[in-house]
């Protein structure tokens, strides 16, 4: 993986993670508003894997912004 990769993954992480306790939600509850898995929420929380197109709209439907927002949010990060 590369330094350019794991910083994405890094600030996707950062983002989910910022944007999840300002709305005092847990994982559980992100992944049923996203219809992710749980287990897809952690990991992607932990940068452990990249987010897909689908994560993206998926996560930015649930907070209520645009995916390009989230992920210009994210970009910003890293």
């Amino acid at each position: 993986m590369s330094d350019e990769d794991a910083a994405l993954k890094a600030a996707v992480a950062y983002q989910l993670r910022t944007r999840r306790a300002r709305l005092n939600w847990s994982q559980d509850e992100l992944a049923h508003r996203t219809g992710l898995g749980r287990r897809t929420v952690q990991r992607l929380e932990k940068g452990e894997v990249a987010m897909t197109l689908r994560h993206a709209r998926a996560v930015s439907a649930a907070f209520g912004v645009h995916w390009l927002e989230f992920l210009r949010d994210v970009d910003a990060d890293t």
